[in-house]
């Protein structure tokens, strides 16, 4: 764990540096959609597209067409599914339960962020973004060290261990998400409302909600995807009988399965991919979900 700590330093002090270039200003804007310019086909905009196509087919296309061509027919990925459909199951019931809980503690912490801006929330707010810096590995050292005694084996010996591993993983990235979101609901509409006797229910409903609703759609898929795949701290805390599918394809690796293991890891590009076209989907739509 020593050896993490330069990086959570270098961390800090870049956390600090961005804040205080840009203050308040949200480090990435959530619409709620919009038509691409034309600048792309300028000079500088084709060769920065140019050379993310380069780099997302090396590491993305590549790796999933030779994934593809392991697996040797539609068989053999149908028979990898059944041989781990507990741990697809578990897998894609930890991801909907990390997602749901990560949403909703990051969208009450941005809204106490964005209202309060003192020094608790500022302390708070920092906190939450060195969890970036913080490898899988020493995420899942640290929650060993707190967690492994005979007072608290109700949680550590329990799938909620791994819950809050990959909460600790991926809260940072919800954060941002909603700060963005709730940035732009103007103080006075709430003003109004608690002066016309609203409660905080009606509120939330009202004036809170439907300007966030395309963050926290954006929080839950992005969270859910991320923990589909988390494997760095889940092996280190999983407890005994549970095994989520990144854990099982790591564990086939060592045995040589290699049609197994080609078929799950598309299997699990596959489920990452339906979740983001669902977003696309719902992101053209305008975000009319009821």
């Amino acid at each position: 764990m020593a050896a993490a700590t330069p990086l959570i330093v270098l961390t800090i002090l870049l956390i600090i540096a961005a804040k205080t270039y840009m203050g308040d200003v949200p480090f990435i804007v959530i619409s709620g959609g919009g038509r691409a310019g034309s600048g792309l086909f300028y000079s500088p905009g084709y060769a920065a597209a140019s050379v993310f196509i380069i780099i997302f087919s090396m590491s993305v296309l590549l790796p999933v067409f030779d994934l593809i061509a392991q697996v040797h027919g539609w068989k053999i990925f149908w028979k990898a599914c059944a041989i781990a459909n507990k741990q697809i199951l578990q897998s894609v019931l930890l991801a909907v339960a990390v997602a749901l809980l990560t949403t909703t503690l990051a969208f009450f912490l941005a809204y106490w962020i964005n209202r309060g801006r003192n020094l608790p929330t500022t302390l708070v707010e920092y906190a939450c973004y060195v969890l970036f810096s913080l490898p899988a590995t020493v995420t899942g050292i640290a929650l060993i060290l707190l967690w492994n005694r005979p007072e608290t084996n109700f949680i550590y010996g329990r799938p909620a261990i791994v819950v809050i591993a990959h909460i600790m993983r991926f809260l940072p990235f919800a954060l941002v998400i909603c700060i963005a979101g709730l940035s732009g609901i103007d103080r006075k509409l709430e003003e109004v409302y608690l002066l016309a006797g609203k409660d905080g229910l009606r509120r939330l409903k009202d004036i809170i909600l439907p300007p966030a609703k395309s963050s926290i759609w954006v929080s839950l898929a992005v969270c859910f995807i991320l923990s589909l795949g988390e494997v760095g701290a889940t092996l280190l805390v999983v407890p005994p009988g549970m095994e989520t599918l990144p854990v099982r394809i790591y564990s086939l690796m060592h045995y040589g399965a290699n049609k197994i293991v080609a078929s799950l890891g598309l299997f699990l590009v596959a489920l990452s991919l339906l979740c983001g076209v669902t977003l696309t989907l719902a992101w053209r739509r305008k975000w009319n979900l009821r």
